[in-house]
């Protein structure tokens, strides 16, 4: 069970923090990586943050999301070159 906001317990009965990069899944009580187009900068969420317009992210489990080269734009976080 979830033992704190965005705290996960492992099998051992401990709760243990999902890393950044990942959150809390509530319902299925596991530690979730964050997709492409979101990241996490903090331990302890219960959700990822969606990437700002300008700026992108095309990996899993990621702390920040990147600027869009030059001459590029976003749309729904995946670069688009202009």
């Amino acid at each position: 069970t979830v033992s704190d906001r965005g705290i996960n317990d492992n099998e051992q009965g401990n709760c243990v923090a999902c890393d950044v990069g990942r959150y809390a899944n509530m319902s299925a009580d596991i530690c979730v990586d964050c997709a492409p187009g979101q990241s996490q900068k903090l331990e302890k969420q219960d959700s990822c943050e969606v990437c700002d317009s300008g700026k992108y992210q095309n990996k899993h489990k990621q702390t920040r999301c990147e600027n869009c080269p030059d001459q590029t734009f976003t749309d729904d976080s995946v670069v688009i070159k202009s």
